[in-house]
């Protein structure tokens, strides 16, 4: 128990997105872990950024009880499948809610189609607490040694399809099968 106090708060307190990995060119539901590694404040706001180096045309949230949401879009002018898409989702916003001191919340999204020509899908985020304080999960890893405030990251790998399932649910279909 004693190492506990002794490794660095920010060790845990890192955004984590699960599955990290999901099939490129298909639809995932993912959650987006957020601990909250204040001893004092509380977060009350949790912005996370939806790249659109290419676009991700379908962005839903499931509700998190106790938090609101806001969805904020930026015009385009880039097709996805032949259609001209308008606008698009670059920012989802859960606010006035509550991550207490020791606790952590999660919260799902749905996103899709997936680039297919990246090999990862990196979604900075932004923490922040009662005090007006910003945790900034931002920094893209480069190389073997993780970075102080690490963005969370889904690898993209070769193997979606094209019907665009929810690659989160096959994945769990298949873990079942084994």
């Amino acid at each position: 128990m004693a190492m506990l106090t002794l490794l660095p708060s920010s060790a845990f307190g890192h955004v984590h997105v699960e599955p990290s990995e999901s099939p490129k060119g298909g639809y995932g539901t993912f959650t987006v872990r957020v601990p909250n590694e204040d001893d004092i404040q509380s977060t009350n706001k949790v912005e996370i950024d939806i790249p659109q180096d290419e676009i991700i045309s379908f962005v839903a949230v499931m509700p998190t009880p106790g938090w609101g949401y806001e969805l904020q879009k930026v015009a385009s002018d880039k097709k996805v499948e032949g259609k001209a898409v308008g606008e698009v989702v670059n920012k989802i916003v859960f606010k006035d809610g509550t991550i207490k001191p020791g606790e952590f919340q999660e919260f799902k999204i749905t996103l899709g189609p997936l680039p297919e020509k990246a090999s990862s899908l990196t979604l900075k985020t932004i923490q922040t607490y009662t005090d007006g304080r910003e945790s900034k999960w931002i920094e893209e890893q480069v190389g073997d040694k993780e970075p102080e405030s690490p963005a969370p990251v889904i690898k993209l790998v070769e193997g979606g399809d094209d019907d665009h399932a929810d690659s989160a649910s096959k994945a769990t279909e298949g873990s079942k099968a084994e």
